[in-house]
């Protein structure tokens, strides 16, 4: 479960990729995957998960779940290469829109992965310290990342609170413009957003 204060628990011994996706090490020959909460926040509650179907191969880097708000897509990179081995349903609502997550992701997992080749993927991620510097490092990047786009428009309707340290509210992301949405991916998660018309 993850803490208030968007930090996931050290105790898990998560390892993060730089595409804000987590892997959780249940054994060597599977592995959880879920999403970074900073990610989470900034994106607010998505309408839908896009989800890979269990038995799908995944590459590292390629996409391996997509967060859809409205007409945008979200895409995550999936930290480690081989098999999806399930799904978590816990995550989505068992009605007629099954991919509409029921309750708040930060801190489970959303799909289980067997790997291939773990060694090498494990290269690419941050674990303990580094990770706890680098999610912090993060959220100082995503603070000068909305002030550059606000500009002078930095209210408190809008979520970003300069009189707290630079505070960003949950989902101030799906304030923006497509444009920004682009930006974002580009720059902190390593991939693209889509725009559904």
């Amino acid at each position: 479960m993850v803490e208030h204060g968007g930090k996931e628990p050290e105790a898990r011994n998560l390892l993060f990729h730089p595409g804000h996706t987590w892997v959780d090490l249940v054994s060597l020959s599977e592995v959880r995957v879920g999403i970074s909460d900073l990610v989470l926040r900034l994106v607010g509650p998505p309408d839908k998960l896009v989800l890979p179907e269990q038995g799908d191969t995944l590459r590292s880097g390629e996409r391996a779940v997509g967060l859809r708000q409205g007409s945008r897509v979200i895409n995550l990179l999936t930290p480690v290469s081989g098999e999806v081995s399930a799904i978590n349903r816990e995550v989505l609502s068992g009605d007629r829109e099954a991919s509409r997550p029921k309750g708040p992701l930060g801190g489970q997992w959303v799909l289980t992965i067997r790997p291939d080749r773990l060694g090498l993927d494990l290269k690419a991620m941050r674990a303990g310290r580094e990770a706890a510097s680098w999610m912090a490092d993060q959220e100082r990047k995503a603070s000068r990342f909305f002030r550059d786009w606000l500009g002078p428009l930095h209210d408190r309707d809008l979520g970003f609170h300069l009189g707290d340290g630079g505070l960003l509210a949950e989902g101030i992301l799906s304030k923006m413009d497509d444009y920004v949405w682009q930006s974002f991916c580009r720059e902190f998660l390593k991939s693209y957003a889509l725009i559904i018309r």
